[in-house]
């Protein structure tokens, strides 16, 4: 609902929308579900941005060109989806369901980028860097080991360089690509599954009570 909200206002302030970069972002440190069950790090880093460039879309092309910026993490390296367990945090851990829910959102990527063809807008997904957000704030021994991680951490306006690239960008061609930074990168092979992505976005399409994308 907070997200249908958003994209409701967001179309009646903006009569175009140049760029839309999805930032928003969650690391839990306890299983956490909303009110329909669902588990919070898939809502937030993966399910409300599907939703929200949903509402969008028709603006963006209209606008175009346009962009679309998903702000990712390197670790979705090292995530995984499964469509029975991941959504419902049945497979909550505190360290892998951040990871899980970044994989989920490289996989979208990659199912919507090619319905996207002739549109003139472009969707890619970056790594802006290890950054000073207070995102991994945890206690115990899980957080003390954060900390130590911690020392890596840049900069807020670093970070802000990799999504603003993508933005803006006018020499920015690629559709449906990860970067690191300002440096596209290749996918991991689980990531060219087409029936994990296919069967993330049909359950994403379920979910967000959705018959079609984006009309």
């Amino acid at each position: 609902k907070t997200t249908e909200v958003l994209g409701n206002i967001l179309l009646e302030k903006y009569d175009r929308i140049d760029a839309l970069i999805h930032n928003a972002g969650v690391w839990p440190s306890i299983l956490t579900l909303n009110d329909d069950g669902i588990e919070i790090a898939f809502m937030v880093n993966h399910l409300a941005p599907f939703y929200l460039t949903h509402l969008l879309l028709s603006r963006l092309k209209e606008s175009a060109p346009s962009r679309i910026v998903l702000v990712n993490a390197g670790l979705y390296l090292r995530g995984n989806f499964d469509p029975e367990l991941t959504p419902w945090g049945k497979d909550f851990s505190r360290l892998n369901t951040y990871m899980n829910s970044k994989l989920c959102s490289i996989l979208y990527m990659r199912k919507f980028a090619p319905m996207l063809e002739g549109s003139n807008v472009l969707i890619n997904a970056v790594h802006p860097g290890v950054i000073k957000t207070g995102l991994v704030d945890f206690k115990g021994l899980l957080g003390f080991f954060l900390k130590i991680f911690k020392i890596f951490q840049r900069s807020i306006e670093f970070g802000a360089r990799g999504p603003v690239n993508l933005a803006l960008n006018p020499d920015i061609k690629t559709n449906g690509c990860y970067y690191d930074k300002l440096e596209k990168t290749e996918f991991v092979k689980k990531v060219l599954d087409d029936n994990l992505a296919t069967s993330l976005w049909d359950l994403s399409l379920e979910l967000c009570r959705l018959e079609k994308y984006g009309v």
